[in-house]
């Protein structure tokens, strides 16, 4: 029998939801909702990813969950970009066994915050090149423990706490890689670099950069930039108050207007950097780019990208397959986040936080026990 499991997509404008029915057959998509964070909460809300700022966004996701019906389903809840910060990190050896031993000591110092104030875990990504590499991902302890103890006191069964960015990672597995000198199924042969989609999430505050392959997430960028600061150089050009400059952001802009030109040069300037940077680091070629989020219907913005990195360029979708179906009808470009939360929901995610120091098995090993199976699933991070 199948069982419902709920995504929640914690975004900055608007809250997500999706419901899908997992069974050994797969993940079936049941319904979708969203609704609008009122304006005078998002105003008092911090943009730094504080606890306090995902509260305007959370009080609105409980009240859907409530009216719906859905406390007792199993739930996942995705965090916006801010709060999730990513590291790719070097080994000098492949063994998965032996970066997770290691990978706590490596990723101290790396993070803004202590170690001891994060919630880390990583994921280990294998070129075939003898040299090995970990992605890290890591969330404050204190966002966490906030997140849990308020789903607890509404009663909501949480079992998973991922970002914005795995959740595409994992709504977008098992989609093909277009192009490039790889094999089919975003693979590379000998000498060649590995094809690589950009899958380029323009949010509200923030813009996430995914590396996908065919094997799933190599890494994450993120910039701090999004459709609020697109609308604030709108609102100062046109001379409207913010609230007028969003909407006509939404509406009514295109990208040939000099003014939103000007805005998006810094996610260009990104895109190109992240190519190179993919280049170096991990031997991979973007051979496409796929765009989601609140901008990615602006007026003219495909063409717009595909003329200026040369590219092709399309909306990011799920496929419909015989391990997600229901998927058709369904506008995407802003529920994909969702839809990833939710499928982390239903399957076992690769990266987890809390979970992971707990029992005798310690962090790692769990991992490398089922590494093989995970990479169709996508990533998530795991926090109860």
């Amino acid at each position: 029998m199948a069982q419902k499991f709920v995504g929640i997509d914690l975004g900055n404008r608007r809250v997500k939801i999706t419901v899908v029915s997992g069974g050994l057959r797969g993940a079936q998509v049941s319904h979708v909702w969203e609704q609008v964070v009122p304006e005078a909460k998002r105003a008092g809300a911090e943009p730094s990813g504080g606890d306090e700022s995902i509260d305007a966004s959370l009080d609105v996701a409980l009240r859907m969950i409530q009216e719906r019906g859905l406390r007792h389903l199993p739930t996942a809840v995705s965090l916006p970009g801010g709060a999730v910060s990513f590291r790719l990190l070097h080994f000098p050896f492949e063994d998965p066994r032996q970066i997770a031993q290691t990978v706590q000591f490596e990723a101290d110092g790396q993070f803004p915050l202590p170690i001891e104030q994060l919630a880390i875990d990583h994921v280990p990504i294998k070129r075939g090149d003898g040299k090995g590499r970990a992605l890290v991902v890591a969330v404050k302890r204190s966002v966490i423990e906030h997140l849990s103890a308020r789903f607890k006191l509404a009663g909501v069964d949480l079992r998973v706490i991922t970002s914005s960015a795995l959740s595409i990672a994992q709504a977008l597995a098992g989609t093909p890689i277009h192009g490039g000198a790889g094999k089919p199924g975003g693979k590379a042969g000998e000498g060649e670099r590995l094809p690589v989609a950009l899958v380029v999430d323009i949010g509200y505050r923030s813009t996430d950069i995914i590396a996908l392959a065919g094997t799933g997430a190599l890494a994450v960028r993120s910039l701090r930039r999004g459709s609020k600061q697109i609308a604030r150089d709108i609102a100062r050009a046109w001379r409207l108050d913010p609230a007028a400059a969003e909407l006509a952001l939404e509406r009514d802009a295109k990208v040939d207007d000099e003014v939103v030109t000007r805005a998006l040069q810094p996610i260009l300037r990104e895109l190109e950097h992240s190519r190179q940077w993919l280049r170096t680091e991990l031997a991979a070629e973007v051979v496409e780019l796929r765009v989601c989020g609140g901008l990615a219907k602006l007026g003219n913005l495909v063409p717009w990208l595909a003329h200026h990195t040369n590219l092709p360029v399309s909306l990011a979708l799920p496929r419909e397959s015989a391990t997600l179906r229901g998927v058709a009808g369904h506008d995407w470009s802003t529920n994909l986040v969702a839809l990833g939360t939710s499928l982390a929901a239903s399957r076992r995610p690769l990266i987890q936080l809390l979970d992971a120091f707990e029992g005798p098995s310690g962090e790692g090993q769990w991992v490398q026990q089922h590494f093989s199976s995970f990479a169709a699933l996508g990533v998530a991070v795991l926090a109860f």
